[in-house]
């Protein structure tokens, strides 16, 4: 993971800027590992010489160095479970060591939530409450792992929640954003409900930082997600899975009982897939559900009613639709999938699959890798998340003829080696050791996918040669 970080005004880093920043800034943006490369000073700059030796002769007053801004985070913690999640439209969050950044699409401008003290594991968002939450591993040295509720409107941290003495594993929002359920990695993968609506019955202000309820989940296997069942109010029992290792389970709570109460669904005949990667509710009692095989099971209550298997890779990202679902494939392949019909036609029909490679604004597939996970956005955007790239899918003028895609994120899938800077384009380099090549503009913060490549192994050192400014000028760059 790449940060740019913007220096104060007319002021300049000689050697690595890492040095000059406060003990407790450089805490706050995480932990990225040592920095690999020095920083050099540019050599187009006439005065640089003199300045250099008005340094060395202390001639200069430099004073204390001001601290710097972070201002952009070029990667994500593709891991997260999910790794991003939508705030409206066109906005979305995602997370980056101990950050929760929040982006714009069309500007890119970026918020951060700070206050993690270890990498982020899970995000979760209540349009209805205008609340995010995101979940975090336990701190070396700590009895348990924080929670954070916060702003999505000013990505303020509203409380912390500190109860399990494990990594939180999985994060979701119920009853309308009024509860939010927490599962952490320990033998019993315990469950928590805490109180996070803004006012009311659930009033995160009024109650003790304490769950409302504590549950084992599931002890056979992990827990990787949470999903709430649509149609929750205040007047209508709290309704929601969770799912992960060869399960999903549904729970139900009654709104003034402290008690929860959870059964494992009915995979039928053909068995429960090894591992549940992804679900959707298409109604309170239908659940849609996507294996790790490629399996998707349709359910009524907590028993499948029917199965199908248009693929044999993993179903990362599932849409539900009126009538059918759009199941995405970890190898980018689309299929819609009917959800009705009688299970004789049913076992005739073809799922209908949508090529997605070929769209304007798809990456290079030579840096692509599987996709991991998604979100989805009021069945017009599609997120998808791989290891190295972050995509935004139009879909809203038609499912059969999505109309384009945009890289919203990109980065190495192995550690980042090298950087160098562009003599006079707003351009950035990046060399990592997955061989990859990336580009990105330092003015408008944009990958920029056409101008990266991949090398035939990994890559260590970067530079870049001079070259005069003006049309028809070119510089060199040397890959090691």
């Amino acid at each position: 993971q790449c940060i740019v970080a913007a220096p104060p005004s007319g002021s300049r880093f000689v050697g690595c800027p890492c040095h000059a920043m406060a003990p407790s800034r450089a805490a706050s943006v995480g932990a990225f590992g040592p920095v690999r490369s020095p920083v050099f000073a540019p050599s187009v700059l006439s005065d640089m010489p003199e300045a250099l030796a008005a340094l060395d002769d202390g001639r200069a007053d430099c004073g204390k160095p001001e601290e710097p801004m972070l201002t952009q985070v070029h990667g994500f913690h593709a891991a997260a479970r999910p790794a991003a999640v939508f705030l409206s439209e066109r906005r979305l969050a995602f997370a980056a060591g101990v950050l929760v950044v929040a982006m714009e699409l069309e500007t890119r401008r970026q918020e951060f939530v700070y206050g993690h003290s270890d990498s982020i594991t899970c995000l979760a968002f209540s349009a209805a409450q205008s609340l995010g939450a995101s979940g975090q591993v336990r701190r070396k040295g700590a009895k348990a792992a924080e929670v954070l509720l916060w702003s999505a409107d000013d990505m303020k941290v509203c409380t912390s929640f500190r109860y399990h003495q494990a990594d939180i594993v999985a994060i979701g929002f119920v009853q309308g954003g009024e509860v939010l359920v927490t599962v952490a990695a320990d033998r019993d993968h315990t469950l928590a409900l805490w109180a996070t609506a803004k006012d009311g019955w659930y009033n995160f202000r009024k109650r003790e930082k304490a769950p409302l309820a504590v549950v084992s989940a599931y002890k056979s296997g992990g827990v990787h997600g949470v999903a709430a069942a649509p149609g929750g109010g205040a007047d209508r029992t709290t309704q929601f899975v969770t799912y992960g290792a060869a399960h999903v389970k549904f729970w139900q709570s009654d709104r003034f009982s402290p008690a929860v109460e959870g059964r494992r669904g009915c995979f039928g005949s053909h068995g429960a897939p090894r591992v549940v990667v992804s679900v959707a509710f298409m109604a309170r009692d239908r659940l849609v559900v996507g294996g790790s095989d490629g399996e998707v099971f349709f359910f009524e209550g907590p028993t499948a009613v029917r199965r199908v298997q248009p693929h044999s890779l993993p179903v990362a990202v599932l849409l539900p639709l009126a009538d059918a679902v759009l199941a995405v494939c970890s190898n980018g392949t689309c299929s819609l999938v009917r959800s009705e019909g009688s299970h004789q036609v049913a076992s005739r029909e073809r799922p209908v699959e949508i090529d997605i490679a070929s769209l304007p604004g798809m990456p290079d597939s030579r840096l692509q890798t599987p996709i991991l996970g998604g979100a989805t956005w009021r069945r017009s955007s599609v997120l998808l998340a791989s290891r190295t790239y972050l995509l935004c899918l139009d879909v809203g003028g038609g499912l059969h003829q999505p109309s384009s895609c945009s890289v919203v994120l990109m980065q190495p899938s192995k550690p980042l080696a090298t950087a160098c800077a562009h003599p006079t384009e707003p351009r950035i380099f990046t060399g990592a050791l997955d061989g990859g090549v990336r580009c990105y503009r330092s003015d408008t913060h944009r990958p920029l996918p056409e101008r990266s490549f991949r090398a035939p192994c990994g890559v260590t050192c970067l530079a870049v040669s001079g070259c005069a400014p003006g049309a028809g000028a070119s510089a060199w760059l040397a890959v090691g």
